[in-house]
This record gives C-alpha cells, sequence and structure tokens, in this order.
C-alpha cells in the first residue's frame, strides 16, 4: 500500500518530531511506501506547491490512503484553505490535540472518515461531540534506538524538562514546579531542551518530573523518560499512563499536595527507583515501540478499509 502523509513542519512546534512524526518512517518495515507532503517539508519527495490538489498529487504518487498527521485548530483552518485542497477524498486525521478543536461539522464538511487519537480523554470526548465520524485510539510510542539508557551513573535529583507556562494549560506542572522549587533541595529545572541535548538529559538524572495538561493525557515524555532509563513523577489522574506503563510510574496527587513527601521518599529508595527503571525500559520494548504502534495503526486502517481507501 502507498500513504500520502499530509504534514506542515513548523521548526518552533515540529521539535518533538520523536513521537509525533517519525514513527510513519516504520511503514517502510511493513513493507509500505510513503511520502510526506506539505509547507517546510525538506524530505518530501513532491515540490510543495500553495494550494495543491491532492488529487494532481495522485497523479504523480499513486496514493492508496491519505493520513493528516498532528495537526491543531490552527493548522487545520490553514492546511485547508491555504496550502492543500482535498477535494472529495477521503482522509485519515491522526489527532493529538482534539480537545482544541471546535467546529466539529467541519470532519464532515472535509470528508474525514476516520479520526485516531492519541489521548484517552480525547478519544472519550470525541466519541460524544462528533458521533457521525469513526473515531479510534492509538497511544503514544517510542524509538528504542535513540532513547535508550547511556548512563549507569546518574545524579540524584529530581529534573524537570519541558514546557511549563502554556497559559493555563499545564497548572499542574507548573505548580509541582513551585513545590519542589521551595521545598526540595535535590530539584533541577532545566526549561525546555531540544534536539539531542534532550536526550541527553534524559539519561542525566534519577527521576523527571510531569505533570498532565488539564486535558489529563498521556505526555509522550513520559514514555522517553521509561526508555531511557529514568524514573517519571507524574501526577495521578484519568489518564491511562498507569496501566499502559504496568504502573512503572511515580504518582503524586494532582493538588500538589503530598509531591515534596513523594519526591523524597522516592529519592530514598534507591531499589525502587532502579526496578522502575528497569522494568519500564522493559514495557517500553514490548509494548510502546514505533514499530509496534505502526503495526496497530496498520489494523486500525485495516479494519475501515473500505471507508478511506482511495479507490
Amino acid at each position: 500500500m502507498k500513504f500520502l502523509i499530509l504534514y506542515t513542519y513548523r521548526k518552533k512546534k515540529s521539535y518533538n518530531h520523536w513521537g509525533s512524526f517519525d514513527y510513519f518512517h516504520e511503514l517502510k518495515k511493513y513493507g509500505h511506501d510513503l511520502m510526506f507532503y506539505g509547507p517546510g517539508m525538506v524530505k518530501s519527495s513532491i515540490p510543495y506547491i500553495p494550494k495543491s490538489s491532492i488529487i494532481k498529487l495522485k497523479n504523480k504518487f499513486n496514493y492508496d490512503f491519505v493520513i493528516i498527521n498532528c495537526v491543531n485548530r490552527a493548522y487545520l483552518r490553514k492546511m485547508k484553505n491555504e496550502w492543500v485542497i482535498t477535494d472529495s477524498i477521503p482522509t485519515i486525521l491522526i489527532e493529538p490535540d482534539f480537545h482544541n478543536l471546535r467546529d466539529y461539522s467541519f470532519f464532515e464538511r472535509h470528508n474525514v472518515k476516520l479520526i485516531i487519537h492519541r489521548h484517552r480523554s480525547n478519544y472519550n470526548r470525541a466519541i460524544k461531540v462528533s458521533p457521525k465520524i469513526n473515531h479510534e485510539l492509538l497511544y503514544s510510542s517510542v524509538d528504542e534506538k535513540i532513547f535508550y539508557p547511556r548512563n549507569n551513573v546518574r545524579i540524584d535529583k529530581v529534573c524537570f524538562v519541558g514546557t511549563s507556562s502554556t497559559k493555563s494549560t499545564y497548572l499542574i506542572r507548573e505548580k509541582a514546579i513551585r513545590e519542589l522549587r521551595k521545598g526540595c533541595k535535590k530539584f533541577i529545572n532545566c526549561g525546555q531542551v531540544k534536539g539531542a541535548g534532550y536526550v541527553d538529559l534524559l539519561n542525566k538524572y534519577k527521576i523527571y518530573l510531569n505533570g498532565s495538561s488539564v486535558y489529563d493525557i498521556e505526555n509522550t515524555k513520559v514514555f522517553e523518560i521509561l526508555s531511557c532509563g529514568g524514573v517519571p513523577l507524574t501526577n495521578r489522574c484519568s489518564c491511562a499512563l498507569n496501566e499502559l506503563l504496568d504502573g512503572n510510574i511515580i504518582e503524586y496527587s494532582s493538588d500538589c499536595s503530598d509531591i515534596l513527601d513523594v519526591a523524597r521518599d522516592a529519592l530514598s529508595d534507591t531499589n525502587r527507583l532502579n526496578n522502575i527503571a528497569k522494568m519500564g525500559r522493559e514495557v517500553i520494548l514490548k509494548r510502546h515501540t514505533h514499530f509496534i504502534r505502526v503495526g496497530e495503526l496498520l489494523a486500525i486502517i485495516k479494519k475501515y478499509e473500505d471507508l478511506v481507501i482511495i479507490k
């Protein structure tokens, strides 16, 4: 089969390409062909032309499926109105940020036949507010060949790396950072680190702070922390992290009332940290690599093949 992947590459927003984009390359290992197309795509095999018609693209690349990847409210509007015309082609949408969308009739008007969600809370919401569209769930995954343990000796600290000041989205992690900064001497806030430096940092400390957004999403970062042999310290919420990772996380309450005690207890229990790091890496390898997740993606597409295949 041949897949056309529609994607806008924006340096500021695409720094997390490891989790949101790179997994598509695994399609080749399953014997499929793929082409990436969109503004900013350096490796696009067909030069980008504004307001392209994907029907005309079919003459150059005889695709069987069209996947619109990793969009948000503004991106979806721009994609449909400015840089690509989807015509009457049935499309598959992979959407990690469904909580940002409000115009649900948009999908029907533009022939989106299947939305694949990356977070359980978004999936649960979507089946209620957009019942005429087919919805499926596909969790995050990791490139285990990039995110792997490289350091046997780690610094005995809790580290935060990532975004913490996105308006009101990350209230929990913002509060967690404040509490740890005030009461935990073994806490370090490294802020947002991109590229290879991010992977290196995940191999430096013993524990890494995570806080879900107000939408209770399963942050890809938690999978990456475990894959590198670190231990995630994350808030207890309705997301699926605990079950997905077989309990190999350390949890604090979402009001952060116990975070100092939880962090101190964890830092003092080396055996517990070593066990979580070991078992967590094993869970990633068994259940959450890009190759495994793309196999699940193909199974979903197979389920809806008559609806989404380009005839």
